[in-house]
């Protein structure tokens, strides 16, 4: 999927004017750690497509919505596919680059927002519920593009046997789809869940 790089940049500009701050720069840093060349899923596209299922169906969902842009375009921003803490290093380097031209509430909430998506628990921030939701969103793609997702995801594991990475996969999945409902909010939800719980339960029975 080719990414509008320019049109991206222009959106993160826009973010930055919003929030009247000067961090049209740390766009360079986004693009580069997104870019790595171990990256098939976790990448720019992802970003660009959650993004723009923000601002075209859900943004009057949030109630932060900086926050909730914010967490979205950091929250993958460190991955690497060996690591168990690539949430918590996200929200770190988001520190790092932006943190300290935010507004402390601002930050605290950008990262809380960032290590829900580790999707292990329960969330009660109705914005971080926003953010799982729309990262979760790729669950209900089309048949094709959930599939090609899994394929996106299995190249960034390459280094884990089959055996081991479907008995994994697998137990990713299934837990997906015990979650009643999986989405959040109703909007997301009436859009997504029927499909994501097709895409599943076919990948589960795929395994």
């Amino acid at each position: 999927m080719r990414v509008n790089m320019t049109a991206l940049r222009q959106t993160w500009d826009k973010l930055c004017e919003d929030l009247e701050i000067p961090c049209r720069a740390v766009f360079e840093v986004i693009a580069e750690r997104y870019g790595e060349p171990h990256r098939f899923y976790h990448a720019i596209g992802h970003v660009e497509s959650l993004l723009k299922l923000l601002h075209d169906d859900f943004s009057t969902l949030a109630r932060d919505g900086a926050a909730v842009e914010l967490a979205l375009w950091f929250h993958d921003i460190v991955y690497d596919s060996h690591a168990k803490d690539n949430e918590e290093k996200s929200a770190e380097l988001m520190r790092r680059v932006i943190g300290k031209q935010l507004a402390p509430e601002l930050e605290r909430k950008v990262a809380a927002f960032i290590l829900a998506t580790k999707h292990d628990g329960p969330v009660a921030d109705p914005d971080a519920q926003l953010v799982v939701d729309i990262d979760l969103s790729t669950l209900g793609a089309s048949p094709e593009d959930f599939h090609r997702n899994s394929e996106f995801i299995r190249k960034e594991y390459f280094w884990v046997p089959e055996a081991e990475y479907r008995k994994h996969r697998k137990a990713t999945l299934q837990r997906f789809l015990a979650q009643s409902p999986l989405y959040h909010h109703l909007p997301v939800r009436r859009r997504f869940e029927a499909a994501a719980k097709r895409n599943l339960t076919e990948a589960l029975a795929e395994l």
